[in-house]
């Protein structure tokens, strides 16, 4: 692909950013001198709190010596911060797939430490957030 990467670049350059840069070829931009001010403090601590319920369980999982791509009935996360609870609530879709979970419980009940639940062949995953 490497040989139609810049006519491809190119192509999209002209039909969607040349009226808006002012520069005649994408070839010929000078990024370095152009700063984009991104801010993504906001998505990296919703992110945060997503990655740390999947290595709590991920950590469960070890320490129970339970496979990785075994399915849990039931993930209970248990956090106090309500906004905390309403991004996990958005990226439900996320840890059901990492964590192999079939349902997502999120409550602000406190829990003294995280552990597994293991009811015959059911298992349940309490996480501390």
């Amino acid at each position: 692909f490497a040989p139609f990467v810049p006519h491809v670049t190119e192509h999209l350059y002209q039909a969607l950013f040349k009226q808006h840069e002012q520069t005649a070829s994408l070839h010929a931009t000078h990024y370095d001198q152009q700063r984009f001010a991104h801010e993504f403090e906001t998505s990296f601590k919703d992110m945060s709190s997503v990655l740390t319920v999947i290595a709590a369980v991920r950590k469960l999982k070890s320490m129970q010596q339970v496979s990785l791509k075994k399915e849990i009935a039931t993930l209970v996360v248990h956090t106090a911060d309500a906004s905390v609870r309403i991004i996990l609530e958005q990226q439900k879709a996320v840890l059901l797939g990492v964590t192999k979970a079939k349902g997502l419980e999120i409550t602000a009940q406190p829990l003294e430490a995280s552990q597994f639940v293991v009811e015959g062949d059911v298992l349940t995953a309490h996480v501390i957030l």
